[in-house]
């Protein structure tokens, strides 16, 4: 049985993935902070098991009550691959440094760094001595390297993933049952994050019309077509580790 387990699988890439990934060999652990039901039925209709955890992961002294409830619905004893897909994320607040009330930047931190780390450190907890295969893989951004004004906490939780991957990947290679952990910008995907950069005035967000445009001009990839393209990483005959993979590129 192979079992993955995917944060932000509501909506977007994260219920694109499900869909992908769905067989009667696989098993799901979906985590979400909304309702799961509608990815719920599509994994079952393709005959998978799946556990939801309805979950606001920006509650990071929790993580560790996620983890025990996560493992609780794996049979080590059935699993052939255990995988954790790291894709919730929150661009939220947008706006200049200077201008955010702390404690919404401190929930866009939450959100998208520090249960990264946390959630990462749990699964290797909880799996590192498993002689079977697993991996990890972080859903990443070109904002990671590319400078958007009005989205600096977001740029810089994406620039931080990526040098958690390559530098806990290289951490694992010699290790006696690695987990293997790789990162992956996914491109400009039509989803509600990119409703929310077309949204605000542009003294808020300066780069609001360059987003819109790309909707305007049909810029944009499907979640779906998009979901198509990273499940196939998993059929690859090496999973690669502490690299980030780019969608053009190398995907």
């Amino acid at each position: 049985m192979r079992y993955f387990i995917i944060t932000g699988a509501a909506r977007g890439l994260g219920k694109a993935l499900v869909q992908e990934l769905s067989s009667k060999e696989t098993s799901f652990v979906l985590i979400d902070k909304r309702e799961l039901s509608s990815s719920k039925e599509i994994a079952q209709a393709q005959g998978s098991e799946v556990f939801n955890i309805r979950f606001d992961l920006a509650a990071v002294e929790d993580i560790p009550e996620l983890s025990e409830r996560i493992f609780s619905q794996i049979d080590i004893r059935k699993a052939s691959s255990l995988t954790l897909i790291n894709n919730a994320a929150e661009v939220l607040p947008l706006g200049l440094v200077g201008t955010h009330k702390n404690e919404d930047l401190i929930y866009e931190v939450s959100t998208d760094i520090t249960q990264y780390f946390l959630l990462t450190n749990e699964f290797t907890k909880k799996t590192q001595d498993l002689a079977l295969e697993k991996r990890i893989l972080n859903i990443s951004s070109g904002a990671a390297t590319t400078t958007i004004k009005g989205a600096a906490t977001y740029c810089a939780a994406k620039a931080a993933i990526e040098m958690f991957t390559r530098t806990m990947g290289k951490e694992q290679a010699k290790k006696e049952f690695p987990i293997l952990v790789a990162a992956t910008t996914p491109g400009v995907i039509d989803t509600d994050m990119q409703v929310d950069l077309r949204t605000p005035p542009k003294e808020v967000f300066p780069p609001r019309n360059q987003f819109a445009a790309l909707k305007k001009m049909g810029l944009l990839q499907s979640p779906q077509r998009t979901a198509q393209k990273i499940a196939k990483i998993f059929e690859w005959d090496k999973f690669p580790n502490a690299k980030v993979l780019k969608y053009r590129k190398d995907l």
